[in-house]
């Protein structure tokens, strides 16, 4: 992935799209595709460092930092 601010993102594959959190609190949401990575999504969610891996469940993503965790509904 070439996105910048990317480098230390975490990625999950879910229902043919990348959910990207990257370590400064960027979340963005992509068509999955071997040939590019472009988001049609990207919003703030953090301030601090995020290293943990979202995850998603029943439509919904929840993710956190060093201090917050955050319920988003995907649909």
């Amino acid at each position: 992935m070439k996105e910048p601010g990317t480098e230390n993102a975490t990625i999950v594959l879910a229902d043919g799209a990348l959910f990207v959190l990257t370590e400064n609190g960027d979340f963005l949401v992509a068509p999955a595709s071997k040939s590019e990575f472009k988001p049609t999504t990207r919003v703030k969610l953090f301030e601090g460092l995020c290293w943990t891996v979202p995850t998603i469940c029943n439509g919904r993503l929840y993710a956190r930092n060093e201090d917050t965790i955050k319920c988003i509904e995907l649909k």
